[in-house]
């Protein structure tokens, strides 16, 4: 990936050469993809230690669309509306958690529709209450939504309905929040498309 790098680099500047900046493109975004995959497959088949502690969540969510914007699939489209209190914490390893944001934000993406991409990410804090206090997270497209026959399945390791997905994404996610004693469902949006919400305990 850092050879294929450089030698974009390098067309970029001495030539104009279309076909020499497309197949460096391919060889960046397959390779970023396979370098996804092999970091996917040892987090869920060798799980790290958790390291939890408080940490903003718009802190994390900022520091994970940094990256994902400098990425070749993010198209100029997408639209980010994020409804989320600038002063909510949450209690969590932040490593696992932008992994967790990066899987759920990158697939809501590839189900949107092109040129019109929306996701949306709110947070919704229960304190005081009979129960332990917690947090909700949820991730919302604007794609064409989740059949109900399948949503039970999304989260099991290597089911995918992406013609280039892997299946390991979604199971990584189910598997860090859990190991967090938290939840993971999905569900219809309001407007349509899929629903994808975290629910994570809140030490008192």
């Amino acid at each position: 990936s850092g050879s294929a790098q450089l030698l974009d680099k390098e067309f970029q500047r001495e030539s104009h050469n279309t076909i020499h900046n497309e197949l460096t493109n391919i060889i960046l975004r397959e390779s970023n993809r396979m370098i996804e995959t092999i970091s996917d497959f040892l987090r869920f088949s060798r799980p790290e230690t958790l390291e939890q502690q408080w940490f903003s969540l718009t802190g994390c969510l900022n520091e994970v669309m940094e990256v994902c914007k400098v990425g070749q699939s993010w198209p100029a489209t997408a639209q980010l509306v994020v409804n989320i209190d600038a002063t909510t914490d949450i209690w969590a390893d932040p490593g696992h958690m932008s992994t967790v944001i990066t899987h759920l934000i990158q697939n809501a993406l590839a189900f949107c529709p092109p040129g019109k991409e929306q996701i949306t990410i709110s947070a919704t804090e229960y304190k005081n209450s009979k129960t332990l206090d917690k947090i909700t997270i949820s991730i919302t497209d604007n794609g064409p939504g989740i059949a109900k026959e399948i949503q039970e399945k999304i989260f099991e390791p290597f089911f995918t309905t992406r013609s280039n997905g892997t299946g390991l994404g979604l199971a990584v996610v189910k598997q860090i929040i859990e190991r967090h004693n938290g939840e993971v469902s999905v569900s219809q949006g309001e407007n349509g498309g899929a629903c994808i919400t975290l629910t994570l305990p809140l030490p008192s």
